[in-house]
This record gives C-alpha cells, sequence and structure tokens, in this order.
C-alpha cells in the first residue's frame, strides 16, 4: 500500500506545481505536455481520485509510514 500513497501523493505535488505555474506564471505545464482534452481530464480525475483516497486515509497512511 506504500506504492498507492506514493503514487497519490506524487500525482498530488504535480498537480498543485501546476497550479502554482497557473496562479503565477499563466503557464498550463500539464495542457502544455499533455495536449489531447481526453488525456488531461482523466489526469484531472486521477488526481481527484488520489486527493480524495489521501483526505479519507490519512490517518492510516501516517501510521503505515511510522512503521
Amino acid at each position: 500500500m506504500k506504492k498507492v500513497d506514493t503514487i497519490a501523493i506524487i500525482l498530488i505535488l504535480i498537480s498543485a506545481f501546476n497550479a502554482g505555474l497557473v496562479g503565477f506564471v499563466e503557464f498550463d505545464l500539464l495542457d502544455f505536455l499533455i495536449c489531447p482534452g481526453w488525456l488531461l481530464r482523466f489526469f484531472d480525475a486521477l488526481v481527484g481520485i488520489s486527493a480524495i483516497y489521501t483526505v479519507v486515509n490519512w490517518h492510516t497512511i501516517r501510521h503505515r509510514w511510522k512503521n
């Protein structure tokens, strides 16, 4: 399960970095790298699922990584 936790956090961090770029310099890195709209929507869906997974399981994830 640590692999799933790691992937979820990485997706969230990539999305947060992209949001910062959009906010500060109006450059959407993900749109630049992932041109087709359906692929970008798929990535956004994965980020959303990752965020929900992380929020719902936060207590469990913390204990899992402590040991």
